[in-house]
Order: C-alpha cells, then structure tokens, then sequence
C-alpha cells in the first residue's frame, strides 16, 4: 500500500510537469508566433503611389481605398501577398474600370473607386478586393473557351454562372488578344491563384456583375504552419 501510494504520487507529479511544460511550451509558440506578425500596411503603403502612376498612364481617374491596413499576417504571407495584390489591383484598374467618357454615358462617376479592405474571420484574413468597372462577362468568357477548344457548347451552357469565371484561373486561357474580351482579368491570374492557394494555403473566390464591378474575396491563414518542436 505504501508503495502504491508512491507511485500515485509521483503520477500526480510527472502529470504536473507535463502540464507545467505543456503551458510553457504553448506560451513560447503564441510569443514566437507573435513576433512574427506585422500589419498589412507594411506591404500597401507603396500601392496609393503605384495606382496613382498607373492610372496616370491609362488616362483614368481613381480614387483608391484601403481598409483595414492594420490587419496583421505572418511575416512570410506579408512578403508574398505583396505582388498578387498588386497585379489584381493593376488588372482592376487597367481593364477593369472604365474611361471616364464611358462611365459617364453609363451614368457612373467619372472617377472609378478601387477598394482593398482586410479584416479577421475566424482564423483567418479576409482581403476584399473591389472596383466599380464593367465587370467579368461571362458571354466573353465562354466564347472564348469555346475558340480555345476547353469544353463545347453544351456543356458550357450547363456550367454554373461561378464555374464559368473561374475558368480565367486556368493557365494559358487569356492571351494579350483576349485583354479588351474579358477585361484583362486572366491575364496572369493562374499564377495569382498559385501564389495565394499552393504558397500561402488561402482561396481566391470571385463576384462579379456585368457593367457594376467585380470583387475578389482572398482568404489567407494567419500565420503559416509552425511545428511544435518543443
């Protein structure tokens, strides 16, 4: 019995250990995972400057807007988000809002509004990249998988409304003859959509309306895998 009673409590000892080191060792990850935030600002403060020179150049008028800029990512994520943000932003402002003439005969402002906003979902940033240009046809899209040979008609014809935008992620769908068919937004994208889901673990979903604008939703971890070591 007195041996029993020894063993019990040198049980009830390890288990406090265990415990102790475990709360220790999560302690250390949440600092060192800590350490290793920064916010998304560290990476937009250069955009305002490059829409800027872009939309200059394009003969545009835009009025860019960010939201959320103090959202916090895993360093890495802040170091590779940097350029898909950058090229959809282009794609947006380049092909995706209209001239001013055109806007105003379509009873817009002749200023088109770019929109990055970022903020936290669960486990998760959510990043809302929004204009208020012509949209994604989707009859220009179809037309041209059709001329690429990807699906027949019929088939095309039963795909769903979202199936069908996400085939600009495919490699090779846009070609610089395709910019002015489907607003630019394939040009590049298979290597955006790598970058956010194959590299940073995220998803690129997509809304758009023909003649209103076109949103993309990027959903990214908040901080890549890190391995308990400990």
């Amino acid at each position: 019995q007195s041996l029993f009673a020894k063993l019990k409590r040198l049980s009830g000892n390890t288990k406090d250990v265990l415990n102790f080191q475990t709360l220790l060792t999560d302690d250390l990850r949440e600092k060192v995972l800590k350490m290793r935030m920064l916010p998304l600002s560290t990476t937009l403060d250069t955009f305002p400057r490059l829409v800027r020179d872009i939309a200059a150049a394009c003969n545009k008028s835009i009025n860019f807007v960010v939201e959320g800029g103090d959202t916090e990512l895993d360093k890495k994520i802040i170091e590779k988000i940097g350029v898909p943000l950058l090229h959809m932003i282009r794609n947006s402002l380049d092909h995706g809002i209209e001239t001013p003439d055109i806007r105003q005969k379509a009873g817009k402002p002749a200023t088109g509004t770019i929109k990055l906003a970022a903020s936290y979902e669960g486990g998760h940033v959510l990043i809302i990249l929004s204009d208020d240009g012509g949209g994604i046809p989707l009859r220009k899209i179809k037309e041209k998988a059709l001329r690429q040979k990807l699906f027949d008609e019929e088939t095309l014809n039963r795909m769903p409304d979202q199936e069908i935008i996400n085939l600009i992620f495919r490699a090779g769908f846009s070609t610089s003859a395709a910019i002015t068919d489907i607003s630019g937004r394939g040009v590049g994208m298979d290597v955006v959509k790598e970058n956010i889901v194959m590299q940073l673990k995220g998803s690129v979903q997509i809304e758009t309306a023909e003649g209103k604008g076109s949103s993309f939703l990027i959903r990214l971890p908040l901080t890549l895998a890190v391995m308990r070591i400990l």
